[in-house]
């Protein structure tokens, strides 16, 4: 039997993405790896949607650095960050990526917080 992994074992988040739209409204997925894809095919993604109108496989977000660098992988309706179509960029806090009809707020908090 696998062991459990408690949350506490996990490496600390300091990415997410916030989820704007239904049926997963306001869900805030933490980005612990390194690669994440997210679709709605279960089976092949990191993180899925029901949005009939993402692909099976419609993004991927790999850790460059501090932030994650967002690929679009050839999806039929294309994704959109900041209004803007990109095949890839590097993602900032606060920026805003549709796929589909569902919209992702990119969260990050960064490591260089100023204490006063």
């Amino acid at each position: 039997m696998k062991k459990t992994q408690l949350v506490s074992e996990l490496p600390a988040a300091k990415s997410w993405l916030v989820v704007h739209g239904e049926p997963k409204d306001g869900l805030t997925y933490a980005l612990r790896k390194d690669v994440v894809t997210v679709g709605k095919d279960s089976r092949n993604t990191d993180f899925m949607i029901t949005d009939p109108a993402i692909s099976n496989n419609h993004i991927r977000l790999r850790r460059q650095g501090e932030h994650y660098e967002l690929t679009d992988l050839a999806s039929l309706n294309g994704t959109w960050v900041n209004s803007k179509r990109v095949q890839k960029c590097l993602l900032s806090d606060d920026d805003v990526i549709r796929i589909g009809n569902t919209f992702l707020v990119y969260k990050h908090i960064s490591a260089n917080i100023n204490k006063t």
